[in-house]
């Protein structure tokens, strides 16, 4: 029983430290899988990063770089439509002129 209690309070502590993830972290886990040439889930985490953190100052540079991981995963249609997502809803973004070359890559 003694044993169950100071697992109980183990378990607590952690929690308290625990820290939600923010969208800096799951941007910098996304571009860490890129590095790591685990494209397939470098996608899906900046594509999480839209969906759970709406508001990130990554937002509109996310599109540029899943479609960077779809590309390399074998996937260049997919890469196309993030590319063309990117540029239709952010055309201001910092990748769009990489997001523009990439797109002429893909297509020729």
């Amino acid at each position: 029983m003694r044993f169950l209690k100071i697992l109980a309070l183990v378990l607590l502590a952690g929690a308290a430290f625990a820290q939600p993830r923010t969208g800096d972290d799951v941007y910098r886990d996304a571009q860490g899988a890129l590095t790591r040439q685990d494209f397939v889930r470098a996608a899906a985490e900046f594509r999480g990063l839209r969906g759970d953190f709406p508001t990130s100052r990554y937002v509109a540079d996310s599109f540029y770089w899943e479609a960077l991981a779809l590309q390399r995963s074998g996937n260049p249609e997919g890469a196309l439509e993030v590319l063309d997502t990117e540029l239709r809803e952010h055309p201001d973004a910092s990748t769009a002129g990489q997001a523009r070359s990439m797109r002429v890559q893909i297509c020729g």
